[in-house]
């Protein structure tokens, strides 16, 4: 079928496909420009754009049905917002790309003061008496970067240690190299910095402070900044509390350029406040960010407009640990704007593979991207998990990676190849009784997992910046193993306790998505203790030991669950077996979760999680069933007792 449209079709297509480079391709052909979109391919050609199946000609008799405006995104659209569309801030009336909206550069006088597609750097629309930039709402106010219009430098550190701290900027002056620093605002102390070039005039300096005290604040400033601090970090054996900031894929999307700026002043920032947390330094142990920092690697300047600069109200007094993702690209870049530990086996994957401890958690980062890195984690991982189990003063291990094996909203972005992480991280749990987590990203938003068999979370911390994944726009698939999945720009917080009862809590901080904006909402929040109680062991109530007069299908009830620390139910697990009573095979089993948030709907809200139907059982011959049950904090009971029954011929 041939669809013709009117030019803005180009704008709109081209605008739309430009935002999603992994989930199309660009295709010069003879006859003009294609946008290919899974079966679809647009082509454009002069003075229209027609839309075929790929393989078909077209039929220019066939009239199409129009879709737009019923609320669905139906696949020629790229947006639909009902009876919205045509609106400020919502879809075109033809359903090709969002219409006039805050960031795209251009004034609506109607309902704008100013608008500039990009807030950065020399492109900030600053008055310089009064350094006043075009605001996130398109109003003039103060800008999100006023320090850079008013030419100041935006100093960021690095791999801050009980002992030693790293500070680093940009700038175009080569001869003021040195660093004022101190405990107190007198800055009594002074380091020199060694630069290296990053442009054609600017370059990057970097210096190491040494013998610091633990715990310790310390304040700092280079040439061109104002004085900040930064909190040395305490003693492992201290077993203080972490907290950690996670987000990832900060990458600029060009229809919301400032979302990282977002995230992080009225996210992050804004979400310390109202915890009443103590100001910053102190306030954050450091930000892990498994990937995606940058749209594209290799383009320097992305570095300081996409991820230093909307930052640097937080880079100038928390340290990142990043994990490296496909856009970051393997670029010498990352080497240049961040110092990491230094713990790999080889020269060239330092600050690709590495791990640090902080009181009772051991953070590791892991490489999927570059081959030599990913043969060496092969072998590097095992003895970092070995030791992690040996040592008494780990709790918990977090490990950052940008994907993993399962994405509930895009199955695409799933790499399947890296099960050998999730084995090891598994039989780490089992082994050692220390629970662990992935945080990772690449799909742009939140999904919270967890291994059936081991306390291993799965953590999907996305997106802090990028188009959203919408429900429906990719394929998806609903795993068993999640029990949280959201379409929405976010941040995880995650709080640590060491002593007699370590803890993480984690939760999951919204910011809503495209249609509907959310201040800080919490959407999950979950708390694994290292040591505590499983539940009480459920009992079989019916069928035990009868002939059931039904067809194939069957309801197990099982006793109302019970647990001694009070945790709430998390899932059960029902088998089924004509090998009784040891189990030696399974016929059926299921595994329930006590929430499901798929699609936006909480698919088992009314499951109590104490019977469930099977169907399709083999009649007539003895059949044997079992339950056991989860609470919250992963933590399994023991199998009941097993009951037999039998389905009449």
């Amino acid at each position: 079928m041939l669809v013709t449209v009117a030019l803005p079709f180009l704008t709109g297509v081209s605008s739309w496909l430009s935002c999603n480079p992994s989930k199309s391709t660009h295709v010069t052909s003879a006859t003009g420009d294609e946008f290919r979109e899974g079966d679809l391919v647009y082509q454009i050609d002069g003075d229209a754009a027609s839309e075929y199946e790929d393989g078909d000609t077209g039929n220019a008799d066939e009239a199409p049905v129009d879709l737009c405006g019923n609320s669905v995104i139906d696949s020629n659209e790229a947006c639909d917002d009902g009876e919205l569309n045509g609106t400020y801030g919502h879809c075109r009336n033809d359903c090709f790309g969002v219409g006039s909206h805050c960031g795209d550069g251009s004034v609506d006088s109607e309902n704008e003061d100013c608008d500039r597609g990009e807030l950065y750097r020399e492109k900030c629309p600053c008055d310089s008496a009064n350094c006043v930039a075009c605001g996130l709402d398109c109003q003039w106010s103060e800008g999100p970067f006023s320090r850079s219009c008013a030419g100041e430098i935006n100093p960021w550190v690095q791999l801050v240690l009980p002992q030693s701290a790293w500070i680093l900027w940009e700038s175009t002056d080569r001869s003021a190299v040195a660093v004022q620093w101190g405990a107190d605002t007198d800055l009594s102390q002074s380091a020199d910095a060694d630069g290296t070039l990053s442009g054609l005039t600017t370059s990057v300096f970097a210096v190491q402070l040494t013998e610091l005290a633990p715990a310790t604040r310390y304040y700092y400033r280079v040439p061109g900044a104002p004085v900040l601090d930064f909190v040395t970090p305490a003693h492992p054996e201290d077993e203080v509390p972490l907290r950690f900031a996670v987000m990832s894929d900060t990458q600029r999307h060009e229809l919301w350029p400032n979302k990282h700026w977002e995230i992080i002043h009225q996210g992050v920032l804004s979400f310390m406040e109202t915890e009443r947390r103590p100001e910053l330094p102190a306030a954050l142990t450091a930000v892990l960010i498994p990937g995606d920092l940058v749209d594209n690697g290799l383009t320097m300047s992305q570095w300081q407009d996409q991820f230093l600069e909307p930052a640097a109200d937080l880079m100038a007094h928390v340290p990142y640990l990043p994990a490296w993702g496909n856009h970051d690209r393997v670029t010498p870049a990352t080497a240049l704007y961040f110092r990491l530990p230094g713990n790999s086996d080889s020269s060239i994957c330092r600050g690709r593979i590495y791990h640090q401890d902080f009181s009772n958690v051991r953070i590791i980062a892991l490489d999927e991207f570059n081959p030599v890195c990913i043969a060496e984690e092969v072998l590097w991982l095992p003895g970092v998990l070995e030791d992690a189990a040996d040592n008494e003063m780990i709790d918990f291990v977090f490990v950052q990676i940008h994907t993993t094996t399962k994405s509930e909203m895009w199955t695409v972005g799933e790499n399947p190849e890296l099960g050998f992480v999730v084995n090891m991280l598994e039989e780490f749990t089992r082994t050692s009784g220390k629970p662990a987590m992935q945080l990772y990203g690449h799909t742009h938003g939140y999904s919270r997992g967890q291994s059936r068999d081991a306390r291993f979370l799965w953590v999907q911390v996305a997106t802090a910046g990028g188009s959203l994944d919408r429900w429906g726009q990719e394929p998806t698939n609903d795993y068993a193993e999640f029990s949280v999945s959201t379409d929405d720009w976010g941040f995880v917080w995650i709080e640590t306790w060491a002593g007699d009862d370590p803890r993480f809590r984690l939760r999951r901080i919204s910011r809503g998505d495209d249609s509907q904006t959310l201040n800080n909402v919490i959407l999950d929040d979950l708390v694994i203790h290292r040591y505590a109680l499983p539940p009480t062991t459920p009992q079989p109530l019916a069928p035990t030991n009868v002939v059931v007069l039904s067809g194939s299908e069957i309801t197990l009830q099982a006793s109302a669950y019970s647990d001694t620390d009070g945790e709430n139910h998390g899932a059960s697990h029902w088998q089924v077996s004509q090998d009784c009573p040891s189990f030696a095979s399974i016929l059926r089993e299921h595994w329930r979760q006590n929430e499901n948030w798929y699609f936006d709907v909480d698919t088992q809200a009314d499951d109590d999680l104490c019977d469930e139907l099977f169907t399709e059982l083999p009649r007539g011959t003895p059949l044997c069933w079992r339950v056991r049950y989860r609470d919250v904090g992963l933590l399994w009971s023991e199998w009941s007792n097993v009951a037999t029954f039998s389905l009449t011929p």
